[in-house]
């Protein structure tokens, strides 16, 4: 059957909805060994990153724009969503599948903020990206094990702060090249290619405007109002849904 590939952060993974991405092997954010996300699974009353969501566990999982969109398309959907990830990491996922790719199938990439970055150490692969601080104070998350060395942490949130932050508009005109010449490299493959960007983040209901839960990542609603979005280009054959293309947003 035809696919639908998703390539993005945690907004593509449906974070907050859908915990797939930590049990999935080819994921940044895999856990060894897999986590239990059954209802009665304790995950939900111990694990500080999952007790949030406790009231709703997986229920929403299926709700989540990938889903939709496949729907739509009528086509399975495999989705390498990953929280926390970078653009690089992005690029990695969508090489590591491209032989897998046919010739009628549809591949959305979700360009994320520009200031993350890959964090190697004898820890294992991470991710780190800036945080707005209180007080104008300096903050980054760091995934997959820096964060137990502080020496480390403060160096990725000073990089992430002083130099990719501060040159911001650099390294996006970096990174929007980029996906537009993967994209046009991808379309003789298959048959669309959708790119969109972090500016669409915060224009859909979110997680603590639904249930008051400390997450900006998007509701069931937010995820079906993007859907409707994506829905809404694809017919119009508007496929570069970016920031520096908007005029050919609806």
């Amino acid at each position: 059957m035809n696919k639908l590939w998703c390539f993005g952060d945690s907004f593509t993974a449906g974070y907050g909805l859908n915990f797939d991405e930590f049990n999935r092997e080819t994921s940044i954010n895999c856990f060894y060994p897999n986590l239990d996300f059954r209802d009665t699974s304790s995950v939900w009353t111990r694990d500080i990153h999952f007790k949030k969501y406790k009231e709703y566990k997986q229920l929403y999982k299926d709700s989540i724009f990938v889903k939709h969109f496949s729907n739509y398309l009528n086509y399975d959907f495999i989705n390498e969503g990953e929280s926390g990830c970078s653009n690089d990491r992005i690029i990695h996922q969508i090489i590591k599948n491209i032989n897998q790719f046919n010739s009628n199938d549809v591949v959305i990439i979700g360009m994320t903020s520009y200031v993350r970055v890959l964090v190697p150490s004898k820890f294992g692969l991470g991710v780190a990206g800036k945080l707005a601080g209180r007080k104008k104070e300096k903050h980054s998350f760091v995934t997959r094990g820096s964060s137990w060395n502080m020496k480390l942490e403060r160096a990725v949130t000073d990089y992430c702060h002083d130099v990719l932050a501060a040159n911001e508009s650099i390294v996006a005109g970096y990174y929007l090249d980029l996906f537009i010449k993967i994209r046009e490299s991808l379309l003789p493959m298959v048959k669309r290619v959708i790119l969109w960007d972090h500016t669409q983040w915060f224009k859909y209901e979110s997680i603590k405007q639904w249930k008051g839960i400390d997450d900006a990542h998007w509701s069931p609603q937010g995820h079906k109002d993007f859907t409707t979005f994506l829905i809404e280009n694809y017919e119009k054959n508007n496929d570069i849904l970016i920031k520096s293309n908007t005029k050919t947003l609806i």
